[in-house]
């Protein structure tokens, strides 16, 4: 018999914009303020949730996941609530 299970989806999205004078020319910067981003925080903001998951206690068992996109475009973390 195969052991009953549960699911849940919880999606922390997060959308960047930089907005720019009148005079800029577009990509004047080459992009920094993008690479700044992915430089610098966004292996904070990952490094954040993965600490508050595995904060949740030993139950909880969190592993990074891939399906297939770029690490530039998606983080997946699979959680799963072992109990005791």
């Amino acid at each position: 018999m195969k052991p009953y299970r549960e699911g849940k989806t919880f999606t922390i999205r997060i959308e960047l914009e930089a907005t720019f004078p009148d005079e800029y020319e577009g990509d004047d910067d080459g992009g920094e303020w993008l690479r700044r981003w992915s430089r610098e925080v966004r292996p904070e903001v990952v490094r954040a949730v993965l600490a508050a998951l595995a904060g949740g206690g030993p139950r909880y068992r969190v592993t990074p996941q891939s399906r297939g996109k770029s690490a530039d475009d998606e983080v997946e973390i699979g959680v799963r609530f072992e109990p005791g």
